[in-house]
């Protein structure tokens, strides 16, 4: 048996002998040892710092003597004695001791070696679980408030310990990172800060390579928060009053909160759902809507997220009586007609009815003169109309403009109170409702054309003829209003201003000037509605058509690369505010497919002051070359919230530079080197023999045999 891996143990010789032939082949037999395998794979587990003894066998590989083996293992929480002693042709014990300061699975093995290097093994797996914690802390808290908890925390090593923090709950809040002095013992300080309510529990360990993990046990009760009660609101019957409740996203993640409250009638959430960014915030307006007469009215609106737990607020409102309600504006162009509606809601639960009636300008139910604008209500029946429970009518009114004069008028709904029940008053109810009459002149047709380039500037007058102005008496003022599409507000809400340059009107010939100032920062094309409007009543509309041509290019980039390789270019480009700003960015249509830009979109950084270091460029352009052939040309437009930025990027291949014959050093030497001219004239150089001809011959001999 050998006794060494490696080492030659035995050699033989085998003859073979074939009788027929009486052939006699020999073979030398050589036995070479290999490394033994393990004598069994030992799986232990155990608890972290808890003691584990394990014996194992081990059987003397030295043939008829005594042996003494040494033992080593790689596992560094595996001891025992330094080695152990077995009789010859015996079996000894070996016991050990296992202490794992840290949870894990750990692969190792543990080896028993003589002096002459023969030796046993067995492979080791160490399934570690968790220490059992080393004690409890109990806590309670307010939801959304915090509570500190302190443990004693020691190092008992000559040199700085580091420990890693895990909570174990979102609830429990402290540093990730405990750094220890030498032989320092001191308080460890964390919070405990609840957004949900309810008894819950978590680990608070704290994890070191020399020294493994130590936990505590920590038992969580959270009391709900109280509710907020705000201030009572007050509200006419009729229209609504507001709060606005600020909320605060405590966390890292975004939280969903579902909104309920227990009064739909009286109180309504704007939203049914909030979305609260990480660590953001948000705000919820809740309308309180009365329905009744002097007696507070009570309602909860919750706010729930199982990340950020429930917001409960107490709410009250008192009715007070109807009064002057929001206004009715009712446009009409000259001549024609113009409609509206006022809506009235029934505020109690019990059915009622109204009755309507018609106020003409200055408060006068009669008729005007012909020659004036009027108000007519659109009802065949103006008394005693029922409305149900909260139920709704909806009041059709027409104005028929006759003149460009602002007219006015009120609506009155009439209640009786005696058909609701809870009501003590013995007056009807009154409801006013304010209407005015907007009429328009006929739209002339005109239309104001205005181009320049983006990023230039166009200073030009605007005139505009104010059809059927009628008498002026001089005190009268115009305003002016424009109605710019939403998808262009960004880029016009700048870009234009109107300034005029008009006094007091006392010719109603006389047109309204205006210095039109149109700076565009971007490209835009828009049709924009315009708006005067007469103090004294009157409006007139109008068209302006805004152009922003491309603007003159930025810059330009030029990348260099071979045919079949890429390259790329850089475009630094800074905010041209003092805080980074978000853009987008791609080429135009006709742009080279050559090229790509990455970001797409991204934020410029802000301008570096003199000193600082300048920033990485936001911008790089990839241009791959496909082949030799003409320079490739792309446009790069780059596009901020109100400006506009464009360059040109050209892909090239590098340029070729022949030769220059002036500075090439040309030699030609014909003589064979003297080291090859000795190897060529060597007889080892020389063919002995012409294999070719060789071939011939045996190629020949093979036809004639055939």
């Amino acid at each position: 048996m050998p006794q060494n891996a490696g080492a030659i143990s035995h050699k033989s010789r085998a003859d073979l002998m074939y009788a027929c032939t009486e052939e006699r082949n020999q073979f030398m037999l050589v036995g070479k040892a290999s490394h033994p395998v393990a004598e069994a794979h030992l799986q232990l587990a155990c608890q972290a710092r808890t003691h584990l003894a394990k014996k194992v066998a081990v059987p003397n590989v030295l043939p008829k003597k005594d042996a003494y083996y040494k033992v080593f293992s790689d596992l560094d929480c595996l001891g025992g004695k330094e080695g152990v002693q077995v009789t010859a042709g015996g079996t000894g014990g070996y016991t050990m001791h296992i202490l794992a300061p840290r949870p894990g699975v750990f692969d190792g093995s543990i080896t028993f070696t003589t002096d002459s290097g023969q030796y046993v093994w067995y492979s080791l797996r160490l399934t570690v679980s968790d220490a059992p914690p080393i004690g409890t802390l109990e806590v309670s808290a307010t939801v959304r408030q915090a509570v500190a908890l302190q443990v004693q925390i020691s190092n008992p090593l000559p040199d700085t310990l580091t420990f890693d923090l895990t909570y174990g709950s979102t609830h429990l809040v402290g540093p990730d990172v405990l750094a220890l002095k030498p032989q320092e013992s001191r308080e460890f300080e964390f919070f405990f800060a609840p957004l949900v309510d309810g008894d819950s529990q978590a680990l608070l360990t704290f994890s070191s390579f020399r020294l493994g993990n130590f936990s505590y046990t920590v038992n969580m009760h959270a009391d709900p928060a109280p509710s907020q009660t705000l201030p009572q609101l007050e509200a006419s019957l009729g229209t609504t009053a507001r709060h606005v409740l600020q909320l605060h996203n405590p966390v890292g993640t975004e939280a969903i909160l579902q909104t309920s409250c227990s009064n739909p009638h009286n109180f309504s959430l704007s939203v049914a759902a909030v979305a609260l960014p990480p660590y953001g915030e948000a705000e919820v307006a809740v309308d309180y809507l009365p329905s009744s007469l002097g007696q507070v009215e009570e309602g909860v609106v919750s706010l729930y997220s199982e990340e950020v737990g429930m917001w409960e607020y107490n709410l009250t409102g008192v009715g007070l009586k109807p009064g002057v309600m929001d206004p009715t504006r009712i446009s009409a162009t000259l001549g024609s007609d113009g409609s509206s509606f006022v809506s009235w809601r029934n505020p109690f639960e019990d059915p009622v009815k109204v009755d309507l009636t018609l106020l003409q300008q200055g408060g006068s139910p009669d008729e005007p003169p012909a020659d004036e604008n009027r108000f007519e209500l659109v009802l065949k029946k103006l008394k005693g109309i029922a409305v149900g429970s909260f139920g709704t009518v909806q009041i059709p009114i027409s104005f028929k403009a006759v003149s460009l004069e602002e007219s006015s008028g009120q609506v009155h709904v009439y209640m009786d109170p005696a058909s609701v029940s809870s009501l003590s008053v013995s007056q009807p109810l009154l409801w006013q409702y304010p209407i005015k009459g907007l009429p328009e002149a006929e739209p002339s047709g005109e239309v104001f054309k205005y181009s320049c380039q983006a990023r230039g500037r166009l200073e030009s007058t605007l005139e505009l003829r104010l059809e059927g102005l009628g008498k002026l008496t001089g005190n009268e003022t115009f305003t002016y209003d424009l109605a710019i599409p939403a998808s262009k507000q960004s880029a016009l809400r700048n870009a234009l201003q109107l300034v005029p340059q008009f006094g007091r009107m006392t010719d109603p010939s006389q047109p309204l000037r205006y210095k039109v100032i149109f700076e565009p920062q971007k490209t835009v094309s828009a049709k924009v509605g315009m708006v005067v409007e007469k103090s004294t009543g009157g409006r007139w509309r109008f068209e302006l058509r805004l152009e922003a041509t491309q603007p003159e290019v930025d810059g330009s980039v030029t990348i260099q690369a071979a045919p079949g390789q890429s390259a790329l270019g850089a475009v630094l480009l800074y905010s041209p505010t003092n805080q980074p700003e978000p853009f987008t960015c791609h080429f135009t249509h006709d742009s080279s497919i050559s090229f790509d830009v990455t970001p797409s979109e991204g934020h410029l950084p802000v301008r570096p002051v003199a000193g600082q270091p300048a920033p990485p460029a936001p911008i790089m352009v990839k241009y791959y070359a496909k082949g030799y052939g003409k320079t490739q040309i792309g446009k790069l437009v780059i596009l901020t919230e109100d400006q506009q930025f464009t360059y040109v990027i050209r892909g090239e291949q590098p340029t070729y530079r022949p030769p220059d014959k002036a500075q090439m050093s040309i030699h030609f030497d014909n003589q064979i080197d003297p080291d090859m001219d000795a190897r060529l004239q060597s007889p080892a150089s020389r063919v002995a023999k012409s294999f070719l001809v060789r071939n011939m011959m045996a190629t020949r001999s093979g036809k004639q045999s055939k």
